[in-house]
């Protein structure tokens, strides 16, 4: 009986921390008139409500924010929220990829910044945006069907109907759809019953 229980132990604290070492990485680059808030890796459910945690307690100081991401994506949730907030905060947006923290000096700017699925939803939050020379950013269709993970899986269930539209009025209001694009989109968006693709 023993053992069990501690073999339970063992699996949730590993669960637990594999949770958390894939979670969003959030950094500050500190500058006067600007600062740079710094997302990284994968985006996970929870990661928009410690994004905000993060910019409540350290975006201060400056007359601009630029959140730069770089990120394969990840919550399709969170992705959304993540953006919202950056709007509601006037702030700016850029595909960038920064070398670590460097003491005394500014971090480096790296090659190959990524920012695919959520990311760019969070992306399109940004009042103005930009993707670095050699920056990838990607839009994908949101798939499910068998899949047993994902936001898919959260779409699909009672209420999806509300998160779709959410998403279409989302990207609407982005300026970056056209108006006919989403015409074409929202009866083949609508009519899914398992799950739905944008």
């Amino acid at each position: 009986m023993m053992k069990g229980i501690v073999a339970r132990l063992l699996a949730a604290t590993v669960a637990v921390s594999a949770t958390s070492a894939a979670a969003v990485e959030i950094s500050m680059e500190r500058g006067n008139a600007t600062s740079k808030i710094i997302v990284t890796g994968s985006i996970e459910r929870g990661d928009a409500q410690r994004f905000k945690d993060y910019w409540d307690e350290n975006a201060y100081d400056s007359f601009r924010f630029i959140v730069s991401l770089d990120s394969p994506g990840g919550s399709l949730v969170d992705g959304i929220e993540i953006g919202q907030f950056i709007r509601k905060n006037g702030a700016h947006t850029e595909v960038r990829r920064y070398s670590g923290e460097i003491p005394g000096r500014y971090r480096e700017e790296l090659s190959s910044a990524e920012c695919y699925s959520a990311c760019a939803l969070a992306f399109m939050g940004g009042v103005e945006r930009e993707v670095a020379d050699d920056g990838k950013i990607g839009f994908h269709q949101f798939y499910g069907g068998s899949s047993s993970s994902g936001d898919c899986q959260e779409f699909c269930a009672v209420g999806h109907d509300d998160e779709k539209e959410r998403i279409i009025t989302w990207l609407s209001r982005k300026n970056f759809w056209t108006s006919s694009w989403l015409d074409v989109i929202h009866p083949r968006f609508s009519a899914r019953t398992v799950c739905w693709t944008i």
